[in-house]
């Protein structure tokens, strides 16, 4: 299994290492696509080792999203906000969600969503 974990984002330096902490090993790469952020956001997720792609700002978060798809190089692609992050007792669950969807054949596959991750306050 290779997941790749993909955030957007723009002044989250409060919110982004918990949520990339979150997933743990579960992802071989972690993505940041950042549009425009004025605080440490980008020096904090490259520590990380978050690789950060800058995506400017057109008032469509669909298009930041599929740029951060365009980047991911996983079989997975977990998104999460940057305020958002997965619990630490849902970390073997959703990966063994990917695993069980990877069982399944292609064509003849059901997917579901599933909310593993809890909003930061």
């Amino acid at each position: 299994m290779k997941a790749s974990l993909c955030v957007i984002t723009k002044n989250e330096e409060n919110n982004i290492k918990k949520c990339l902490e979150s997933v743990g090993d579960i992802v071989f790469e972690k993505i940041v696509v950042d549009t425009g952020s004025t605080d440490k956001t980008i020096e904090i997720a490259k520590k990380m080792g978050a690789k950060v792609y800058s995506f400017k700002w057109i008032d469509d978060f669909s298009a930041a999203k599929n740029y951060a798809i365009s980047k991911a190089k996983g079989d997975w692609i977990i998104f999460l906000d940057a305020d958002e992050f997965i619990e630490p007792s849902q970390i073997q669950m959703v990966e063994e969600k990917i695993n069980e969807a990877e069982k399944v054949k292609k064509g003849s596959c059901h997917f579901q969503t599933h909310q593993f991750h809890t909003r930061l306050q």
